[in-house]
């Protein structure tokens, strides 16, 4: 990756900032490529480190949090409270530059133009975005581009328009699952995918890809960032607090191995994730926001949403290579039903059912029976197990997400106690189990005829996809921030991550979070001039930086 120099702090609070982004996942790097594209000087604040040549020796089970940095993992467990029941888990997050995408499977599809409508939830409240699909397209197309994002059109909305690269050719096995799925009267098309493929490419599931192929936040967007010469990063540090007066922020405190500091720029954009952007809003609670900065309205940290997942295994005709690109098939006839009820999308993961994986489900399912009493039987399970590996082969896995609402009891907060700083709470919805029901037997109905065995026994929450936790709105009672990103009553505040987004969407949430990123970048360029930041004022803060270190 091209790399401009990373500066140490105290370096960096004797240089002018037109703006201070921090947090270089989907997010910050969409946002920093767009306001170094509009001229403006960019620090970058980064928990992570940029550089990951050294990772592939280090096994993703690690915990020491040094070494976790080193392979672009989460450096500790997250703290939850799922239905009463308190948990630390490790997340599937990334961190580093490119955040969560150095680990995602990238999957990149569009939300559909009724997203972004105003929708009816099951508890009578209506939600929306404050602006419209048609405002998003432009942007959506320029990530795709950057992101060099292959596939084909979604059948079933032809308003969507797409320059997408050609696909690489399916392998014969999901090639008969599609040609299945379309006798089924399905509309199958190929899975918008951010992946060159390149020769030897084993796709990188779940961790960094050494070789490039992979396309995610760090090598499409923050390189050319780099390249423009006006961007500068902070690598494996700690934001403090945002240190604001009644209408804007005065400057963000920063930790260190070589100390404390306060940065100033023209704007600051947090853009570190729905978990712990709102937390950081929260710990800069002062006199004039005694409840967290941009928080009058009780509001930050609220809304929190995730996809429900249920994966199922399919088993193809015996014999089929699956030789090609590990994620090849979408499928949206769930996304929306004639009623207005929203499920999902399904996306085959790239992954295969082995023996493993079915003895998993089949004693899972055995443990919630009548017969769970009878342990014999429990170890008879490994029969039919090893029966479905050795004479039909292994399935293919699909996914099912399925879209969470909003609700302001779900929520992300502070608590300095635990791992990360962080705890949230979140009661699952009975409308969602509902879905999660209707779609299973929809699924059912649809692929009648075909060898599957559900993986999930029940929904499972994808700690993955958190969003909405400082959500985009035109009315400050009921969200963060405005169309524009900025905060409602903080004029030089923005938030540019997954924790705007109003609604979930029914699909993996990286390009719409790249998309809204984007925008807002252009939006901050709009209200900045290029630094003429004075000399003497640098001075004075040089000088309280260093009597802040003593």
């Amino acid at each position: 990756m091209a790399k401009h120099r990373s500066i140490e702090i105290a370096e960096a609070a004797e240089q002018p900032w037109d703006v201070i982004v921090i947090g270089a996942g989907m997010g910050g790097c969409a946002a920093t490529y767009a306001i170094a594209q509009a001229g403006l000087r960019v620090l970058v604040l980064e928990k992570g480190q940029q550089d990951f040549k050294a990772s592939a020796t280090v096994d993703a089970t690690e915990t020491d949090p040094e070494r976790r940095l080193s392979i672009g993992r989460w450096p500790h467990q997250i703290s939850g409270v799922v239905d009463e029941r308190r948990f630390d888990t490790w997340p599937p997050l990334g961190c580093g530059v490119g955040g969560s995408t150095l680990l995602y499977a990238a999957a990149v599809d569009r939300f559909r133009p009724v997203d972004f409508a105003p929708q009816t939830l099951p508890d009578g409240r209506v939600v929306s975005w404050p602006f419209d699909y048609r405002t998003l397209e432009p942007y959506y197309r320029k990530a795709e581009a950057l992101l060099q994002v292959s596939g084909t059109p979604d059948p079933q909305a032809p308003q969507m328009i797409y320059d997408l690269a050609p696909p690489v050719e399916a392998s014969t096995r999901d090639r008969w699952f599609m040609t299945r799925f379309a006798r089924a009267g399905l509309n199958p098309y190929r899975l918008h995918y951010a992946n060159l493929n390149r020769p030897g490419c084993d796709a990188c599931l779940g961790r960094v890809c050494l070789k490039e192929c992979k396309r995610n936040a760090r090598n499409s967007f923050m390189t050319a960032a780099l390249q423009s010469g006006r961007v500068s990063i902070c690598e494996k540090v700690t934001v403090v607090r945002l240190n604001a007066e009644p209408d804007r922020v005065r400057s963000v405190r920063v930790k260190a191995a070589q100390g404390e500091v306060d940065l100033t720029a023209q704007a600051v954009v947090v853009a570190a994730g729905a978990y712990f952007t709102p937390v950081l809003l929260l710990n800069s609670a002062n006199t004039h926001w005694p409840d967290g900065l941009a928080n009058q309205n009780d509001q930050v940290g609220r809304n929190l949403m995730f996809h429900a997942d249920l994966r199922i295994a399919l088993w193809s005709k015996r014999g089929l290579d699956g030789t090609g690109p590990k994620k090849s098939i979408a499928l949206r006839d769930f996304y929306e039903r004639p009623d207005g009820t929203k499920f999902g999308e399904i996306q085959s993961t790239g992954a295969e059912a082995r023996y493993g994986n079915v003895i998993y489900v089949l004693r899972q399912r055995f443990d919630q029976s009548r017969f769970a009493r009878w342990q014999l039987l429990r170890h008879l399970l490994r029969i039919p197990a090893l029966l479905a590996d050795r004479l039909l082969g292994g399935a293919t896995i699909f996914a099912l997400i399925l879209e969470d609402y909003p609700y302001p009891e779900n929520r992300v907060q502070a608590d300095p106690q635990t791992p990360s700083g962080m705890r949230f709470y979140y009661t699952i919805p009975q409308e969602l189990r509902q879905r999660g029901r209707q779609l299973r037997k929809l699924v059912d109905q649809s692929f009648k005829g075909m060898m599957r065995l559900w993986l999930s026994y029940d929904l499972e929450l994808n700690h993955g996809h958190p969003c909405g936790t400082c959500r985009a709105g035109n009315d400050p009672r009921t969200s963060v921030v405005d169309a524009s990103g900025r905060a409602h009553g903080v004029q030089n505040l923005y938030v540019a991550c997954g924790s705007v987004l109003a609604t979930s969407g029914a699909t993996n949430p990286s390009l719409t979070i790249a998309a809204v990123a984007l925008r807002i970048g252009e939006q901050i360029a709009a209200q900045c001039d290029p630094s003429t930041r004075n000399a003497e004022e640098k001075h004075l803060q040089g000088a309280k930086n260093r009597a802040l270190q003593e």
